[in-house]
């Protein structure tokens, strides 16, 4: 869905003008929407032995796309200025309607109830780092590291330490390993 060129525009590497870099980023926005859009024509039209064959190479990689796809669409719930509801109602029973349209669909029929407790703090920023690196992190806790600007801090001390550290993919076996190599491939490009 996104070239090259889209993906350094949202990175914030291109050398586009302002006017030029506004309207890459509305082609790109409408291209997610028009994303979402075909994702509600394959619920409808791709077949089981097609999805089979997607999510097998999906959930091999060291990605957690899922997560990653989820948590997008919460923060777009979150962030529009649509005065709709709480987001994480909303969240919630978009992901109830989506079970229940799923169990139908293979003719079972569960009544489908979720409900989530969110408490937002802010995470200690010693602390996660210290749980990262006694290899101890899961995704979430790089991506919150990540968000608080720490992770060329993580990086660095893993090339100084000459240390492999190992974060576990939520719900997945896999696990994502920063090794001295891949910190110093990161710093040096500047994609964390």
């Amino acid at each position: 869905m996104l070239t090259a060129r889209d993906r350094e525009v949202l990175s914030g590497g291109s050398d586009l003008t302002r006017s030029a870099e506004r309207d890459a980023k509305y082609r790109i926005r409408e291209k997610v929407k028009q994303g979402f859009d075909d994702m509600s024509f394959l619920m409808d039209n791709l077949g089981e032995k097609d999805r089979e064959l997607i999510f097998d190479d999906l959930l091999k990689q060291e990605v957690d796309h899922i997560a990653a796809t989820l948590a997008l669409i919460y923060l777009g719930i979150e962030d529009s200025p649509v005065d709709r509801k709480d987001p994480d109602k909303l969240f919630m029973e978009s992901l109830g309607v989506a079970y229940y349209v799923c169990t139908n669909e293979r003719g079972e029929l569960y009544d489908v109830d979720f409900s989530i407790n969110v408490e937002r703090k802010k995470p200690d920023e010693d602390r996660l780092f210290r749980k990262i690196k006694r290899g101890d992190g899961t995704y979430a806790d790089f991506v919150h590291l990540h968000t608080m600007g720490l992770v060329e801090d993580l990086y660095e001390y893993v090339i100084e330490e000459e240390k492999v550290i190992s974060i576990s993919m939520l719900g997945s076996e896999t696990e994502y390993e920063i090794t001295p190599r891949t910190a110093k491939a990161r710093l040096s490009s500047g994609s964390n």
